[in-house]
């Protein structure tokens, strides 16, 4: 196969030559992309080159990007090994080709069209009914899928198909079905609920071998349209906002804090707490005004700035809303906004607004209304702000004077109140009992309990630039109530205990796999991260050999071990068990538990897998998670090890990660209804003792603390 790669490099550098005013012309540099098929493997294997014009010689072209394409469908994107790629193409039955981009994201090539030449056993068709329906905007779209087996086949299984609106996956529906001469074809309905634009969309449907990512059939396409629907229009009242006087702050510095907080706010997902707005401000002061960190007036010149910053962002959120842009999306982000400056009733009137607008239902929503991921959920997501807000208000008791900001003590004591709604009785919060102190829990005898906190080992993966902004708040929160407990990150640190990744560092020298992730651990990127978690693994394992379980998190997740070690309870550690949640499923890998929660594995998984994590990590790193078109996504790897070795997943509801609200469990004495309309379409999960926290920033980490293990 490689002679057969070199013989067509070589022809393409002879016609090339032959040509060199035409080739200098149509390309800014000598980059040449090659598709060839290794049928023994049943592997498509790209190769991009680069010819020194000075030299003649050839080399592998290793920067910049390429997207991968199949037939029209782009299958990946910004792929950072540009050199070399290889796709499983079993059971595929279609054409790739891919795109080279340089750095500065300009074209400079085009491989050649690869059929994989596999013949699918069965064709496909969309009904035309999905063409002559009449669909408005907010709509769900159904149709129904014809696929029939080819006369020549005596069976052909299909997995799953692929739904791809405007050459773009939007879906996917499960088939599992094998067709055969006693039941050659059959119809399939599938409803989409994501949101379609306004105007005509191409549809098609691709079909999956099982256990396979690359398609095998596909539908031809056909033309539906959807129709714009009226938005409501409602008023939104607001008060005069008392502009805040920087007068006294030199003017460079505002401009660049405000532009600062408003680039970052505009990133932070709409559903996420108003502390996280607050965390970047924070960030942004102590970067941008370090002048003004001894002054005694510090507090004030940071309020001051955060509130003309809030207000700017307003000014942006407003704008936009009344060119009919993301309406409630901005409604949300604007309302996120006063909270920050403590305009709550304002801030209140922005959110009911939200809720005029959508609703308690769970129909999908176009970009007229919002566009954040889950944000056909933004009922929901706005009920939970409006509990949390609505509690703030009724603990201060008060009427808010402009740019009156609840402060500090107050914030805690208003969300441990809300705490204390949604989360079931029986979680251990310092409003309840103390039970949550680590020290009541270390050492329970085995007679009671079948684990306690010896038997646990922490793992929190963090990097240099986040370890003071994000570890070290770990490190002052929930970490001292666990018993065994590393830091793993970039390098060491004068406050943080960061723990070296010992075992790669000591075989570096003598193996090449353990250089090879050394370099990989020590490239501090985001690529970087699946070694870590693997080698920090097996780090917590030989430094515990006799421990019964491992957990590995990062410096966002917030845990509470004593729930966690609760969890455990009915588990049997010397089992191959990998747990944790929600459970996923990713084409040709199988299951796997998402890792944004954390994971933990059982003694008995660690006895079955140490000796194969060094080289099962480089194998993913270099082979496998590009096959899988999944890199380098460490969850899906552990499942992939898992699946290899026959261990069991236990999906634990209480580790579902997300923030608390995620919990609740019932309806709220102050959002009557609210959570529980929520839940006729997406049902809260059940779960008795929380156990661990994603996606939190600085200010939650504390409030989650104060609740879990600072009683009152």
């Amino acid at each position: 196969m490689k002679t057969a790669v070199l013989l067509c490099l070589l022809v393409l550098k002879l016609i090339l030559a032959g040509g060199s005013s035409i080739r200098e012309n149509l390309l800014s540099q000598d980059v040449v992309a090659l598709f060839s098929l290794d049928e023994e493997e049943e592997v498509a294997e790209l190769q991009v080159f680069v010819e020194d014009k000075t030299t003649g010689e050839v080399f592998p072209y290793s920067s910049g990007r390429i997207e991968l394409w199949r037939e029209n469908h782009a299958l990946m994107m910004n792929v950072s090994d540009t050199s070399e790629l290889s796709v499983s193409v079993r059971h595929s039955n279609t054409y790739l080709w891919a795109s080279v981009y340089d750095d500065k994201g300009n074209w400079i090539a085009e491989s050649n069209v690869l059929h994989t030449g596999f013949r699918a056993g069965v064709r496909t068709m969309i009904h035309e009914a999905v063409s002559n329906a009449v669909w408005v905007d907010g709509d769900q779209i159904h149709f129904d899928v014809l696929i029939e087996l080819l006369e020549d086949f005596e069976s052909f299984m299909i997995s799953k198909g692929v739904i791809v609106i405007d050459n773009q996956t939007v879906g996917m529906m499960s088939i599992e079905h094998t067709f055969d001469r006693s039941n050659p074809s059959g119809t399939f309905t599938y409803h989409h609920h994501g949101e379609v634009e306004v105007g005509r969309h191409t549809l098609s449907i691709a079909l999956l071998y099982p256990g396979q990512g690359t398609p095998c059939a596909l539908s031809p396409q056909l033309w539906f349209e959807v129709r714009a629907k009226s938005l409501e229009r409602l008023e939104f009242e607001s008060e005069q906002i008392i502009k805040a006087d920087t007068s006294f702050i030199d003017e460079n510095c505002v401009n660049e804090f405000v532009a600062c907080v408003v680039k970052r706010e505009a990133k932070i997902p709409p559903n996420r707490q108003y502390t996280e707005v607050l965390d970047g401000a924070d960030f942004c002061f102590s970067s941008l005004c370090e002048h003004f960190q001894a002054r005694e007036d510090r507090e004030l010149i940071f309020k001051t700035l955060t509130d003309r910053s809030m207000q700017e962002a307003m000014t942006l959120h407003f704008s936009a809303i009344l060119q009919g842009f993301k309406v409630s999306e901005n409604f949300l982000r604007a309302g996120r906004a006063l909270q920050c400056i403590g305009q709550l009733k304002m801030a209140l009137k922005a959110y009911r607004t939200v809720m005029r607008l959508v609703g308690y239902s769970s129909r999908p929503l176009t970009k007229a209304q919002c566009t954040y991921p889950g944000c056909n959920e933004i009922s929901k997501d706005t009920c939970n702000i409006m509990n949390r807000l609505l509690h703030q208000m009724q603990d201060l008791s008060s009427d808010f004077s402009p740019g009156g900001a609840a402060n500090s003590s107050e914030s805690f004591r208003s969300y441990k109140s809300h705490l204390s709604d949604i989360l079931p009785p029986s979680s251990c919060s310092s409003s309840s009992s103390s039970s949550c102190s680590s020290s009541s829990a270390l050492h329970i005898p085995k007679h009671i309990l079948r684990y306690n906190l010896d038997d646990i080992v922490f793992c929190c993966l963090t990097t240099a630039t986040t370890y003071r902004s994000r570890a070290g708040i770990v490190a002052s929160t929930w970490w001292p109530h666990a018993r065994f407990r590393y830091f793993y990150g970039d390098k060491e640190d004068a406050d943080l205990p960061v723990t070296e990744f010992t075992i790669v560092k000591e075989l570096k020298e003598k193996s090449e796999d353990a250089r090879y992730l050394w370099e990989e651990i020590m490239a501090a990127d985001y690529a970087s991260s699946l070694p870590k978690f693997f080698m920090a693994l097996l780090d917590m394992y030989t430094r515990h050999p006799n421990a019964s379980w491992f957990f590995l998190g990062g410096d966002d997740n917030f845990v509470v071990p004593v729930n966690l070690l609760h969890q455990l309870q009915p588990l049997n550690a010397d089992e191959k068990l990998v747990v944790g949640g929600p459970l996923g499923h990713h084409l040709g890998v199988g299951n796997y538990l998402s890792g944004g929660s954390g994971i933990v594995f059982s003694r008995g998984f660690m006895l079955a897998t140490y000796r194969k994590l060094i080289p099962f990590t480089v194998s993913w790193r270099r082979v496998r998670g590009k096959h899988m078109l999944c890199h380098p996504c460490a969850d899906v790897a552990f499942g992939f090890l898992a699946n290899d070795v026959g261990a069991k997943m236990v999906e634990i509801p209480c580790m579902h990660g997300m923030w608390p609200e995620y919990f609740a469990l019932h309806s709220t004495r102050h959002v009557p209804g609210c959570l529980s309309r929520a839940r006729v379409r997406y049902p809260q999960i059940s779960c008795d003792r929380p156990a661990s926290f994603h996606y939190l920033q600085p200010r939650a980490l504390k409030f989650l603390s104060s609740f879990f293990f600072d009683p009152e």
